[in-house]
């Protein structure tokens, strides 16, 4: 039973596109992130060229009967964070981008010790996603937050994925 509790794979064994899930309660979480690089041009790489990891978080209450809370603490090492709309920055005099997160309307957000607590009620089988754009970089641009911005979870999976299997 503790094995179904939670777990991490890669998508057919090999592909980029790692997928993680847990359990808490009648709450299942699902997690499935993959590293692009910020321009989405894949015909070129350089060491130095900034990446980024795509993350998709889906939550769904698997109660037929019972109502549920989902619920992630989201922080960034020891920094001190706070959610200016769609960016998570630093907290302080120097304010720092740190990444992008796309929430259903639905979801509430409150400031806690250093991070940010991100939750969402949800009906019997019902279920919602969080998106995160997280760069290896800090993005100190608005060229460079506007190509974040652009980028989708679906459209960089399938590209990177379609590339890793004409390499295998």
């Amino acid at each position: 039973k503790d094995s179904l509790r939670g777990g991490r794979a890669l998508d057919q064994g090999y592909l980029p596109l790692l997928r993680t899930w847990w359990v808490d309660g009648p709450i299942y979480y699902e997690q499935r992130a993959i590293l692009d690089k910020l321009d989405g041009d894949l015909s070129e790489f350089r060491l130095d060229d900034p990446t980024l990891l795509l993350m998709k978080v889906r939550v769904v209450n698997t109660s037929a009967t019972e109502s549920g809370t989902a619920h992630l603490y989201l922080t960034s090492g020891s920094e001190q964070l706070v959610l200016q709309g769609d960016r998570m920055m630093t907290r302080g005099d120097r304010p720092r981008f740190r990444y992008l997160m796309r929430s259903c309307d639905m979801a509430k957000t409150a400031q806690v010790g250093s991070g940010v607590r991100w939750s969402v009620d949800l009906a019997p089988g019902e279920s919602r996603e969080l998106f995160f754009a997280i760069p290896t970089i800090t993005l100190t641009s608005q060229d460079e937050l506007e190509a974040l911005r652009k980028s989708a979870f679906d459209e960089a999976t399938e590209r990177l994925c379609r590339m890793w299997k004409e390499l295998a």
